[in-house]
């Protein structure tokens, strides 16, 4: 699956990238992951990309993706097979959570669901820094559980 995530730096995509990287490694599945931020660190657009595969990936750039996630509009969204607006994800973190600062853990919840992994929150927790709140388990939830 060829995945791309256009958002806001602050977001959290880095980490939901680095944490799903880890969390299908285990289930082995081969992952390749990268970032891309723009001139403005705090401010700027971040495009992560993420290939993941269960066979060894041989050329992990892509020039389509099967999967955009888009918190942003902007011109860096290569062609895709699906588009799903970052909003989506913002709307069920505010409704599930009544803030929105966990967005990226309701997006891993998803994108682990569309990828038939089985949550299991007791095995994932060391991957969690030790800073996060609380509410990363249930945002997960929510995650896995939206349409």
């Amino acid at each position: 699956m060829k995945i791309q995530i256009i958002a806001f730096a602050g977001q959290g995509t880095k980490l939901m990238t680095s944490l799903l990287g880890k969390i299908l490694a285990q289930n082995h599945i081969h992952v390749y992951n990268y970032t891309l931020y723009g001139p403005t660190m705090r401010k700027g657009v971040v495009s992560s990309f993420l290939m993941t595969d269960i066979n060894e990936i041989e050329v992990p750039f892509f020039e389509k993706s099967d999967l955009l996630l888009e918190f942003v509009k902007t011109e860096d969204a290569l062609p895709t097979a699906k588009r799903i607006d970052g909003n989506y994800f913002l709307k069920i973190t505010k409704e599930k959570l009544g803030h929105a600062n966990m967005v990226n853990f309701v997006l891993l919840g998803f994108l682990l669901k569309q990828m038939k992994v089985k949550l299991n929150l007791n095995k994932w927790r060391e991957y969690i820094p030790k800073n996060i709140s609380k509410d990363w388990e249930k945002a997960l939830e929510a995650g896995y559980n939206c349409k």
